[in-house]
């Protein structure tokens, strides 16, 4: 059990200075494999462009020289194939064509200034640039997400592909031909463990990922013990990899594993012990955390966390049994790994709570719980906006409640009445039963005892008798379970939905609502409700 407040890294409690990443960038409060990556160099050819305003055009000619058009200037500049620019003086300056509608739609959905096809290979879409320098691909769906490719410099203006079929980007240092994108397999951040205040050693490492890891992805902890403590001149280790046997041990070698030696944990585990030498022999703790992918998605890490465990579970048992295991013999690390599980699985009780509750679900892109517990109850949430205002996001909350209540009423009259009303412009319709209209029969009572109208035979749930209570063509023969249905079959089970006659138009509407809404064993007729 923990004796001391864990200590936190990527949360907004604070950061481990001296980190190093490999590959890994930040997005948001979490670290994720970038999934396409852009390797831009220096220009290919280097020119002071310069754009004073809007976009720049690039003309690709069928030689292989390129042509920039920078309209706010009035200039040309003409690039051989071997990327060597000049201005093209005395040129006229051509009218700006018409731009495709399908690169104006990628070019506009993320507010860049120029656009281009994606070149083949890079995935079906488009090439996206902004002002502030940021290569997008951007999907032709517009329901998948764009992804960044690069940042190559602040003042991008143009796009364009080339007789080969190659990028092409203008910038204010020049032209820019990026070779192809890279999908990144693997990633490795390595952290500093800050020196426990009482001088205990570090012997727990937790991380906790924003969602869980897609299908093909895999995480892992390493530990390391280190003879040199931390510090501002003390350089990270490099970063461990599975494949140099002889300078790591993997998650089954033999314990404790030797100082300046990258110990890993079992693949996929969040919670692992550190099995290194003593504190007194090696002082400092470094943590990496890998992350890998598989081309396409990448797990997003959002916490990383050390502890103090001490003796844990060895407490709770009597001396004679734990001897002088200070948690970190063998009976000591079997406790502790029933502990780790126990441990996250009560956590995770503790938050279920929260995380399915409308009210305090956590709502952003890297935990989106209210729009799972929106698409579980059928609230149709839009998509997330991060710039949305406090009202609107208060709002979603508000709809995924106001549905989980509409589902406790969900086909009964007043759910009937609720969803025609938030559904079909807010109409007030009236639901009538007519099995409510059906009294009990009394001997004189002018109400309930009209021969013929409020009065009939039943069937008797005896044997029939031939003549007396079986008659051709008019019986109707019951179990003693169906007593009265006879007298209530017509109208049990059955809604009548009346709609104001000035809703005329939404007469179809409403009756596609409720024909959703009823129960499945309900009868329901939507009318026009009758003039005055």
């Amino acid at each position: 059990m923990p004796q001391e407040t864990p200590y936190r890294w990527l949360n907004r409690e604070g950061r481990w200075p001296g980190a190093s990443v490999t590959t890994l960038r930040r997005e948001g409060d979490t670290q994720l494999l970038p999934v396409i990556g852009l390797p831009v160099e220096e220009p290919w050819a280097p020119f002071d462009f310069r754009p004073a305003d809007g976009a720049i055009e690039v003309r690709a000619e069928t030689d292989g020289s390129a042509t920039v058009i920078d309209t706010g200037r009035q200039r040309v500049v003409q690039v051989s194939e071997d990327g060597r620019a000049t201005v093209a003086e005395g040129a006229q300056v051509p009218p700006a064509p018409t731009e495709d509608p399908a690169l104006l739609a990628a070019r506009t959905r993320v507010g860049g200034v120029a656009a281009a096809p994606a070149p083949d290979g890079w995935g079906s879409g488009f090439v996206a640039v902004t002002s502030s320098g940021d290569v997008l691909l951007v999907p032709e769906d517009p329901a998948e997400r764009e992804q960044r490719l690069a940042a190559v410099t602040a003042g991008l203006a143009g796009a364009a592909l080339d007789h080969h079929g190659r990028l092409l980007l203008a910038g204010p240092a020049g032209l820019y031909r990026p070779s192809a994108p890279l999908r990144a397999a693997r990633g490795v951040i390595v952290l500093p463990a800050p020196h426990p205040r009482d001088h205990a050693r570090w012997d727990r490492v937790q991380i906790e990922l924003a969602e869980p890891a897609p299908p093909g992805t895999h995480v892992r902890i390493w530990t390391r013990a280190s003879g040199t403590p931390h510090g501002p001149d003390v350089p990270a280790p490099g970063p461990p990899t599975s494949t140099a046997r002889d300078t790591v041990d993997l998650d089954h070698a033999p314990v404790p594993t030797a100082a300046e030696r990258w110990r890993a944990g079992p693949l996929d585990c969040p919670d692992v012990r550190v099995l290194a030498m003593p504190q007194d022999t090696a002082p400092a703790l470094w943590v990496a955390v890998e992350l890998v992918g598989d081309g396409r998605t990448t797990p997003r890490l959002s916490d990383v966390r050390v502890m103090r465990s001490g003796r844990g579970l060895l407490d709770q048992l009597p001396a004679v049994y734990t001897g002088n295991d200070d948690g970190s013999g063998q009976l000591g690390r079997l406790l502790g790994l029933f502990s780790s599980v126990y441990t996250q699985v009560t956590a995770d009780l503790d938050r279920l709570p929260a995380l399915l509750d409308p009210a305090v679900a956590p709502d952003h892109e890297d935990a989106p719980w209210l729009s799972r517990l929106a698409a579980w109850v059928a609230a149709g949430l839009d998509a997330l906006d991060p710039a949305a205002p406090s009202s609107q996001v208060r709002r979603r909350r508000e709809r995924v409640a106001e549905a989980v209540a509409a589902h406790a009423r969900r086909g009964t009259p007043a759910g009937l009445v609720e969803a025609v009303r938030r559904e079909v412009g807010g109409i007030e319709v009236e639901v009538h039963e007519p099995l409510l209209d059906a009294g009990v029969w009394k001997l004189g009572d002018p109400g309930s005892s009209v021969l013929g109208s409020t009065t009939r035979l039943t069937a008797r749930p005896e044997p029939p008798v031939l003549d007396s209570t079986a008659v051709l063509d008019n019986s109707w023969l019951i179990d003693a379970a169906d007593r009265g249905l006879p007298l209530y079959a017509e109208t049990a089970h059955r809604v009548l939905v009346l709609v104001p006659a000035e809703h005329a138009p939404a007469l179809a509407a409403v009756r596609q609502v409720v024909e959703r809404e009823r129960p499945a064993h309900v009868v329901a007729e939507v009318r026009l409700k009758p003039g005055e």
